[in-house]
């Protein structure tokens, strides 16, 4: 058993390092951004070393113990000054920065009286700007150059050895062996960088080529994977053929489980690419050049351009980014940010939008569609959460906004890696099992009750793929399908597609499965030459099926309908206010419908 267990605090102003300096002792993998706003909530992670166990709890970052500006500095506050749930106050220092955090650190040993070790982060870039700390020597205190030269052994030493410190020893002791000296002027990248990434002009075309740039890739692997997928489809449905099972499981297993499967592995690799790209961003530092760029538009909605972070963090998945609201400065624009964040595209919209896109669009003007699916829902997300600020009364000034820019750094390679690895890992942990039952309720669904003779073994291939559309519109998910018409039919949808609206509740990946799954029975329309269904894609049949009107229809419902209903729960919980997760159904719902019918009717006059 442990002789003793230290919990320790680790604090600081956000995007000092402390996640990276947890991570690198406790060989964690704690999300890690090169921007405010990444820890929202408790995080720890608990290392052994030498009988005694060290849990270490991250915060978020705070600026002021006495004016506390999102609830996640509330949060952190809170914590700090209930000094009976911690023993050691580790905190994080960023040398860059030395004045602005011991401003801080004097303020938070003024006000709790606990063990404390200062952590000086990012020495040897202070340096280079003419900031020389490495003359403090104390017990109380750690210099740390580069995260790859901690020693896990003196920082617990050092943590062993903590004890209560007082202001003046702050002032004496550090604050007078600061030694800023005056270096020559040199070339600053992260000023040269700024000169062009902020530029009032060049700063949003800029980052409107970005995302132009990670979709085209994003499509450009989406094809090739395709064929690969396509050739293993084929490959294991001819092995499940060639086994001696009956006709109806060979087609559960076949049609059900590794069409609906496969089709949605199919996307993994765009999604790879969309979280790699995130990674980027976040890592080197443009995300808070993102949230400056937008501070103009955001505060034309309402909004501050702290905003800006939790609308970007939907851009993966909705259910983090309402997490991340957290750090905006008062409740009325968090729940305004909240309902915006509703109409981002998603990582799993995404997938959805990529499928459609690439089936109705050539490779050249996909990525511009992308574009303006992206840009387009975001807009209208700002108009909704405009508008629930002037319901909600927002009356609280957002201009006053300061903007810490952190320096630019070049991302890891290995950290880039590893972080997409993870997201997609969680991304497919989370909705692989998901899919895989989907696929299998699904089939069921499509193909029962049926009246006997639809799987005699003695019915020859043509004669089955003639009897499947009179099978699918009797089946449940047919007549399912078919009661849903009065609302879906003004839109352009036909029973399936209104299937795969509605299983898109449960995540819009289900919609791409249900879709797979419905169209790749479809034998209707079939040449004498294509009655080997079988080996025809999904989407080839989608695109045969459906028109480009009811195509561009589906694209603009999905685009703004509800958030998947884990998001929707997440909401209900973040938001703590009566009748908003109503108002959000009722709200995405209709101008979803609406936009949708909008789009099909003027798409059907032109095309």
């Amino acid at each position: 058993m442990s002789e003793k267990y230290l919990k320790i605090l680790v604090i600081g102003r956000p995007n000092v390092g402390k996640t990276s300096i947890i991570n690198r002792l406790c060989e964690s993998r704690l999300r890690v951004g090169n921007f405010a706003g990444v820890t929202t909530g408790l995080q720890s992670v608990m290392i052994e070393n030498k009988g005694c166990i060290y849990e270490f709890i991250d915060l978020p970052g705070f600026y002021s113990i006495s004016n506390c500006q999102g609830e996640d500095e509330k949060i952190a506050v809170e914590i700090l000054k209930n000094t009976d749930k911690y023993d050691i106050i580790l905190n994080i220092i960023d040398c860059t920065k030395i004045e602005l955090d011991l401003q801080l650190t004097k303020e938070i040993v003024k006000s709790v009286k606990k063990p404390m070790i200062l952590c000086l982060n990012m020495c040897h870039i202070a340096e280079k700007s003419g900031i020389f700390t490495g003359n403090i020597k104390r017990e109380n205190v750690l210099s740390i150059n580069r995260l790859s030269d901690i020693s896990k052994l003196e920082f617990l030493e050092k943590i062993d050895n903590a004890k209560i410190i007082n202001e003046a020893e702050i002032a004496t002791e550090i604050t007078d062996k600061i030694v800023v000296k005056n270096v020559e002027s040199k070339f600053d990248i992260s000023k040269f960088l700024d000169k062009i990434f902020l530029n009032k002009i060049a700063g949003l075309p800029i980052f409107l080529l970005i995302m132009f740039v990670i979709f085209k890739t994003a499509f450009g692997i989406s094809d090739s994977f395709k064929e690969i997928t396509a050739t293993l489809f084929d490959f294991l449905s001819n092995k499940v053929q060639q086994m001696p099972l009956n006709r109806e499981i060979s087609s559960f297993l076949s049609d059900g489980i590794l069409r609906g499967f496969l089709g949605f592995i199919e996307f993994l690799p765009s999604i790879a690419v969309l979280f790699f790209a995130i990674g980027i961003l976040e890592k080197s530092g443009y995300m808070m050049r993102i949230s400056f760029i937008m501070d103009t538009i955001m505060k034309f909605f309402g909004l501050s351009g702290r905003a800006i972070i939790p609308l970007v963090t939907g851009f993966g998945c909705s259910i983090p980014a309402y997490l991340s609201a957290r750090i905006l400065p008062n409740k009325v624009q968090k729940i305004a940010t909240m309902f915006a964040i509703g109409f981002m595209t998603c990582s799993a919209k995404f997938t959805f939008f990529i499928m459609l896109v690439g089936v109705f669009f050539e490779k050249s003007v996909a990525p511009y569609v992308m574009l303006g699916i992206y840009i387009f829902s975001a807009l209208i997300g700002l108009f909704v959460a405009f508008l629930i600020g002037k319901v909600l009364k927002n009356n609280q000034n957002t201009l006053m906004q300061i903007f810490e820019m952190p320096s630019y750094k070049i991302p890891n390679p290995v950290d880039i890696l590893r972080y997409t690895f993870s997201n997609v890992k969680i991304f497919l942990k989370k909705a692989g099992g998901f899919i895989l039952i989907c696929s299998c309720v699904i089939w069921i669904l499509a193909n029962y009750p049926v009246r006997s003779g639809f799987f005699d073994e003695n019915l020859d291939e043509t004669r089955v793929q003639i009897l499947q559309k009179e099978r699918l519109e009797n089946s449940i998910l047919g007549k399912s399908g078919k009661i849903m018409e009065p609302i879906f039919a003004p839109i352009g949808f036909d029973w399936r597609m209104n299937i795969a609206a509605f299983s898109g509740l449960l995540g819009k990946e289900v919609g791409i499965v249900t879709m797979g799954i419905l169209y790749g029975f479809d034998a209707a329309n079939l040449s004498d030459e294509d009655l080997d269904a079988r080996k025809k894609s999904a989407q080839s049949r989608i695109k045969r099926a459906i028109s480009l009107p009811s195509a561009l229809s589906m694209i603009a419902f999905f685009m703004l309908y509800l958030p998947c209903i884990s998001a929707t729960a997440t909401f209900k919980k973040e938001s703590q206010m009566r009748y908003a997760t109503l108002s959000l159904v009722v709200i995405t719902s209709l101008l979803a419908w609406v936009f949708a019918f909008c789009v099909y009717k003027i798409s059907t006059i032109f095309i």
